[in-house]
């Protein structure tokens, strides 16, 4: 197939996406537009990609954008119409069986402006979840993204629900496939003990979190439980980077175990498995997810893990059998998840290979990128063999 390929973030999502599309021998164009950084990041040069690169000012808070509120609305409208002309041209000159959008809300609402046909549109979960209930105009953008698609991938029943609620969709118009998970990569190794030393937390039990240093991950939560009598034992790594790591440093400061948290910062993807090695319990704290890949990937990696209880952590947690939940924002009650976890490293290994198990059964990309490919070879048919308008 001939894909054309839409996304504005380009990140560790698109990168299992983009690699899976071209090792399975289909061509795929590129087309990206509404991103902060001024440069690819360096994967996108290793796919054998043809690449159409944008530079609108686009984000509302981004680089080149203007100070004055009204005026950053008017030059993301502008730049909106700007990429929708780009779309059209470029499928103007090109043969598509199919356009792939990733995220509702951009990409995949400029899509549906541009009339991209046939399109799958792929939601990563706050673009359903969470910015539709902030504001009308969120929720219109993602209803148009998602009427419009000929086909919607949610990767969690969560996110598939609330999409079908939120557009009015049919039950068959939405697929439920967690496509992103490496199942061959991520899978138990022996404990990285240099890691453990680097991060001085050798003597610890090692908590381990690799989501982004932003406030709808919760990381506050955590390091509140790390400081509740009895916890001494535990250690931090937070792996990633965000606008609030300032914030998490000095509140670890304030809350006197500076000494128990390694902020690691951001790692290569390739070595996320070795980082996770290092670690004993996972943690997420998130506020709202759909499929939460970090969390998919320690489940594979042999780690227990430890979830804030939201419907999303649910579809992969059973409590006390595949891992624990918390009520999120709780860090009294997450003090208790992990004690209880900690007690015995028989139970957290049978948990862990119950998690496992799960993840690999459920979320594989091995399995399930193939249903994603036969669904959209499906489209594309089905497309050719409408007659022209």
């Amino acid at each position: 197939m001939n894909i054309l390929y839409l996304s504005d973030i380009l990140n560790v999502h698109d990168e299992r996406l983009l690699s899976q599309f071209r090792a399975a021998g289909h061509s795929v164009t590129l087309l990206t537009f509404f991103h902060r950084a001024p440069e690819l990041p360096k994967f996108i040069g290793d796919l054998g990609l043809t690449i159409i690169h944008e530079k609108y000012a686009t984000y509302p808070d981004g680089a080149g954008a203007s100070r004055w509120r009204l005026i950053r609305a008017v030059e993301y409208r502008r730049d909106e119409a700007r990429a929708c002309l780009k779309i059209k041209e470029v499928m103007r000159r090109n043969r598509f069986d199919v356009v792939f959008a990733n995220w509702a809300l951009t990409s995949g609402y400029v899509a549906a402006h541009a009339l991209a046909k046939p399109l799958c549109l792929f939601p990563w979960g706050s673009d359903i979840l969470v910015w539709p209930k902030l504001h009308r105009g969120f929720a219109e953008r993602a209803t148009k993204a998602l009427r419009t698609a000929d086909l919607v991938v949610c990767n969690s029943k969560t996110a598939a629900e609330e999409a079908k609620r939120l557009a009015r969709l049919r039950p068959d118009a939405v697929e439920v496939l967690p496509i992103e998970l490496d199942g061959g990569k991520f899978e138990p190794r022996p404990r990285n003990d240099a890691l453990r030393q680097e991060w001085g937390l050798h003597d610890k039990t090692v908590i381990i979190s690799t989501r982004p240093l932003k406030e709808m991950y919760d990381h506050p939560t955590l390091l509140a439980a790390l400081a509740k009598p009895g916890m001494e034992k535990f250690g931090v790594a937070l792996v990633g980077e965000g606008n609030l790591r300032a914030d998490l440093e000095k509140r670890a400061a304030d809350l006197k175990v500076s000494d128990r948290v390694k902020f690691v910062g951001m790692v290569d993807n390739e070595k996320i498995p070795d980082h996770l090695a290092a670690g004993d319990i996972y943690v997420t704290c998130s506020r709202s997810d759909s499929a939460s890949l970090g969390l998919l990937e320690a489940m594979a990696s042999g780690l227990p893990v430890v979830a804030s209880d939201i419907p999303a952590n649910r579809e992969w947690i059973a409590d006390g059998q595949s891992g624990w939940v918390f009520p999120g924002g709780n860090a009294e009650a997450l003090s208790k998840v992990l004690l209880k976890a900690a007690e015995s490293e028989q139970n957290r290994q049978e948990v862990a290979l119950r998690g496992r198990a799960i993840s690999l059964a459920r979320a594989d990309s091995r399995k399930n990128f193939p249903r994603l490919l036969a669904r959209i070879e499906a489209l594309a048919k089905a497309a050719k063999a409408q007659p022209p308008h």
